[in-house]
């Protein structure tokens, strides 16, 4: 701020309790909790629908909005010509990205739709809706602490029924704050904490650690081991510039089980019980309950080809 000052005017607000429809808390001297009930309350209200039980997951479980290849009937044409997909659709991105990355992977699906929905796509805005409803009161947390930069990444490899595309995910740990960010598609787990490493470095003026996290063995005994394999030559090249910066000792990658990968969260329909403990990972709580200790998260989703 005080460089700011010097070549800026600038007024100081004192602390923030609201900004651009994001509502901020301070829980504890470093502590904060971010919210978008307003925002939430706003986007239902645009629309009305017939939304009656709560649901506790924002997509069904084990599910994906695949884009059909056979095109819609012309009286289900009709009908979704009246539906305003697009922008019941439109609003839910930044709330996923701000405060909510528990509903990124439904509002990714749905986004799929909106140059074509079907009735499929229009019942699942409709599920999501009522579980925004239910979990209107959720908040991200956010904490310092000492650690390192830390990137989670996960993969629903080739699961699209269609084209076969993959949706990779990345949760990157940083001092455990939390804030939804988008990220790149390709090697994000990578680029994501590179660029957290950056900002932090510049904003702390010291050098981090820098840590991957992922669940599969296989990737990561062909991230730490030396020159290319002669299969899977294009992942290898791919993934060059992490198993240039393993050896040269700047990053360090781990196991964890996927019952413990928050990523999952961001890359897959999952079951309310595997739901509800990724969602508690990604540091969302009830506005009423929250843990000191718990880890807070910098988030983020990538869609792209397997």
């Amino acid at each position: 701020m005080t460089a700011l000052r010097q070549r800026y005017q600038i007024k100081d607000m004192g602390t923030p309790h609201q900004f651009l429809g994001i509502k901020v808390d301070r829980a504890t001297n470093d502590m904060i909790l971010l919210s978008q009930t307003a925002y939430i309350d706003e986007v239902l209200h645009r629309f009305v629908m017939e939304e009656t039980r709560p649901t506790h997951l924002p997509i069904v479980a084990n599910t994906r909005l695949d884009l059909a290849d056979d095109g819609p009937s012309e009286t289900e044409r009709a009908k979704m010509a009246k539906m305003p997909y697009r922008q019941a659709v439109g609003g839910l991105p930044y709330l996923a990205r701000v405060s909510r990355p528990d509903t990124m992977f439904a509002i990714g699906q749905l986004a799929r739709h909106a140059a074509n929905p079907r009735k499929s796509a229009w019942d699942a805005v409709k599920f999501l809706r009522r579980y925004l409803r239910a979990t209107r009161n959720l908040q991200l947390k956010r904490q310092p602490s000492s650690d390192d930069v830390v990137g989670i990444t996960d993969a629903d490899w080739a699961n699209d029924f269609v084209d076969r595309k993959s949706v990779s995910s990345c949760v990157v740990y940083l001092f455990r704050s939390s804030t939804a960010a988008e990220c790149v598609a390709g090697d994000a787990g990578f680029e994501d904490v590179l660029m957290a490493q950056l900002i932090a470095n510049q904003e702390l003026h010291k050098k981090l650690l820098f840590k991957l996290i992922m669940d599969s063995q296989s990737a990561i005994k062909r991230l730490q081991r030396n020159g290319l394999g002669d299969t899977q030559k294009t992942v290898d090249v791919k993934y060059h510039a992490g198993k240039d910066l393993i050896h040269k000792g700047k990053l360090t990658v781990k196991y964890i089980p996927t019952g413990h990968m928050p990523a999952d969260l961001l890359a897959k329909a999952l079951a309310r019980t595997q739901f509800q403990r990724k969602r508690d990972l990604c540091g969302l709580v009830e506005a009423s309950r929250f843990n000191k200790d718990s880890m807070h998260l910098l988030c983020g989703v990538c869609v792209g080809g397997g």
